[in-house]
Order: structure tokens, then sequence, then C-alpha cells
């Protein structure tokens, strides 16, 4: 049994962005740091600026630290808009490496998954792999925390997206999980 994945143009921006919410949702605690983080930056620049803003006609003397206090802030705001945000993570991360590999062609074969791209072929063993997630339309199959395959089940070519499953249980002998 084979399966094989289309890419024409590589990676879109939309697969790494189904990639990192997979990520965001499977790292339970890193989620909730993640959240806390975007708040208390935010809420500590907003705070900042409110300061800053409301003491800038009263104060003659010490403009240059209200000026500062207000940079900061209008950075704490940004960086937890920003920073801290799913779309602009997959943003960075598709341009860095997935923007040009090309036209990309995934195999799943009887015994390893072969990956063709202008940047190369890419040949894993199944035992490479350490976990596997269904999200929405996307099946994600892990490396490690840094490295994954994303599969768009628009993309297969060969294969039928209901038997899928039942081959990644015999090969790997891992269930794929389930993320909504």
């Amino acid at each position: 049994m084979e399966f094989r994945f289309e890419l024409p143009d590589g990676y879109s921006y939309q697969d790494v962005l189904a990639l990192m919410r997979v990520l965001i949702r499977k790292r339970k605690i890193g989620r909730w740091v993640r959240l806390l983080s975007r708040i208390f930056l935010i809420s500590a620049g907003c705070i900042l600026l409110w300061i800053s803003c409301s003491q800038w006609n009263r104060v003659r003397e010490g403009q240059v630290l209200l000026l500062a206090a207000m940079i900061v802030g209008i950075l704490g705001v940004a960086a937890g808009v920003f920073v801290y945000s799913a779309h602009v993570a997959a943003w960075l991360s598709w341009r860095m490496q997935a923007k040009d590999k090309g036209r990309t062609c995934i195999c799943l074969d009887d015994s390893v998954l072969t990956e063709e791209s202008k940047k190369g072929t890419e040949i894993r063993p199944y035992s490479a792999f350490q976990e596997a997630y269904l999200y929405k339309k996307y099946w994600i199959l892990f490396q490690n925390n840094y490295h994954a395959k994303i599969l768009p089940q628009t993309a297969m070519t060969t294969g039928n997206p209901e038997n899928f499953p039942a081959f990644w249980v015999e090969k790997t002998g891992m269930s794929i999980k389930t993320i909504r």
C-alpha cells in the first residue's frame, strides 16, 4: 500500500499554521504559559503607556524617563500581540524553511517515508517518528519537537484518506491523536 502527497508549491502558509496550532495545543503547560505571557506583556505595556501618557504634561524634568517608559510599553504590547501569535510564528517558519522548497512530493510506502523537493530527497524510516496528530484536514507526523511532516489530506494523490490511520498504526504501532 502506498500514499502519495503532491504539494505543487511546497508547504503553504496555511499548512505551517496548522502545524503551529498543533504544537500549541499538544503542550498543555506551554499553552498556559504562552497565554499568561501574552496577558502579562499586554497588561504591563498598557500600564506603562497609561502612566507615561498621563504624566507627560505634569513632569517638567524627567521626560526622558517617561519617553523610555512609553517605548517599553509599546514594545510590551507589540510583543504580547505579535511575538506569541501562532500566525506570526507560522509566517516566520514558512519564510525561513518551507517557502523555497518548490514542488514537494511525500510518499509513504511499505518501509519508509520519502520527501522529494528541490532542496533534495529525505528518507525517514517509520521508527523515526514519535507521534502523529489529525488536525482538521491535516496529518502532522512528528519526528521530535522541532521536526514534523505536514500531510494535507487535500494533497493526497495516491491512496484513500480513510485507510491512512490504519496504515500508520500498522507501520508505527502508534495511533493518530485527534486535536480540535
